[in-house]
């Protein structure tokens, strides 16, 4: 096991290996947000899987335990490039990505670039959005929405600048029952978060 800071593309990413990449494909975990981070899957859902196989926890720039780009550059085609930069860095031939969330749209990014680095994608709870596939964010709120009041919000949000303005209206209790089967669920994340003193920095855009 071991967890470092590896420079990729001049932003030093908190990087946590598990096992011998060598003896099996790794999988690689990446986190949601933009700009959540890994502690809490690795807390709760990596041991089951550091049983199966290597591991590779990564945290993507401005995220968790990586540092911040001094230039402000989180755009797609620069994640996919550190996710290129770190199999580089791992040595690695391929990899099996799982991608939650956020960490999905990544992972289907990163494979349509480097089709013959992925083994395996695997997609947790990820929208991927295009012209037959709208953003899933705008329904998924609106259906849990505890009260008329919300509901109106998100869909007048939604009207004027499109389904990611959902973000910007809902309240943490709506967001809660979207992301969590429990409550207690959600509560639990945040006080992984809070016990490692992580923050989630401003969501960053996905452009």
């Amino acid at each position: 096991m071991a967890e470092s800071h590896v420079p990729l593309n001049g932003t030093r990413h908190w990087v946590r290996t598990v096992g011998d990449l060598h003896a099996a494909t790794p999988l690689v975990v990446l986190h949601g947000g933009p700009g959540g981070f890994i502690y809490d899957f690795e807390q709760l859902t990596g041991p089951a899987l550091e049983q199966l196989g290597p591991v590779v926890y990564y945290e993507q720039r401005g995220s968790g335990r990586s540092d911040r780009p001094s230039d402000g550059e989180y755009s797609i085609p620069v994640l996919v490039d550190d996710l290129e930069q770190l199999r580089r860095h791992l040595g690695v031939g391929r990899m099996t990505l799982l991608g939650i969330s956020f960490g999905g749209e990544l992972a289907a990014e990163y494979t349509v670039a480097y089709p013959l680095h992925v083994e395996k994608l695997i997609l947790q709870g990820t929208g991927l959005a295009g012209p037959l596939t709208p953003s899933p964010w705008a329904a998924g709120f609106d259906a849990v929405a505890a009260d008329n009041k919300m509901r109106t919000a998100i869909r007048t949000a939604v009207e004027r600048s499109g389904p990611t303005a959902a973000w910007d209206v809902v309240d943490r209790a709506t967001v809660d029952r979207f992301l969590f089967h429990k409550p207690v669920s959600a509560e639990t994340v945040r006080a992984l978060g809070r016990r490692a003193d992580l923050s989630t920095p401003a969501r960053c855009p996905p452009g």
